[in-house]
């Protein structure tokens, strides 16, 4: 009956992979067949795919490995950064601790600001926050969450930038109950 096939991060996808389903799309019929997983994922001639990926430039890391014959298969939407009031919005919708929400959304607006303006070589996505907030909800002590969901992707001298704008963004611990 066909369906919807979500390939969320595609443009990480493994150059091999990348031809493999490539072959499934320009047939529509076997298997798309990913062996390293030992999985092999039926084709319908009715299928449709959504791949999300970042876009080539912008030191998004691993865009410039997407075939380009795969990368025709598809209709490119660009959507923009949210905007601080959505990043609020998402917040809420995931169950973020009400004292972290506006110094995360801030945070996150603020890195994307400089990112877009060529200043840190990264942003922090709304992704990156939930797994924070996740880690935070395990236990996980703040810094070693924040360095470790956060920071990691970030360059030396960014990651100390980062944690001072969050250091004077966050609540004071005593009032963080995460």
């Amino acid at each position: 009956e066909g369906g919807l096939l979500m390939l969320e991060e595609g443009t990480g996808m493994m150059p091999d992979i990348q031809l493999r389903f490539l072959s499934a799309l320009n047939s529509h019929v076997g298997e798309f067949d990913v062996s390293y997983r030992g999985a092999a994922i039926p084709v319908h001639p009715d299928f449709v795919c959504i791949m999300t990926g970042n876009p080539p430039g912008k030191n998004y890391r691993g865009t410039d490995r997407l075939n380009s014959a795969l990368l025709s298969r598809f209709a490119i939407v660009e959507l923009p950064f949210p905007t601080l009031e959505e990043m609020l919005g998402y917040l809420v919708a995931i169950g973020s601790p009400e004292e972290l929400r506006e110094p995360l959304a801030h945070l996150a607006v603020q890195v994307w600001q400089a990112f877009d303006k060529g200043q840190v070589s990264n942003y922090v996505s709304p992704r990156e926050l939930s797994l924070y907030l996740g880690a935070l909800s395990s236990k996980v002590p703040d810094e070693v969450a924040f360095r470790s969901c956060v920071l990691n992707k970030f360059e030396s001298a960014q990651r100390v930038a980062i944690l001072q704008t969050w250091g004077m963004l966050k609540p004071s611990q005593e009032n963080t109950s995460a």
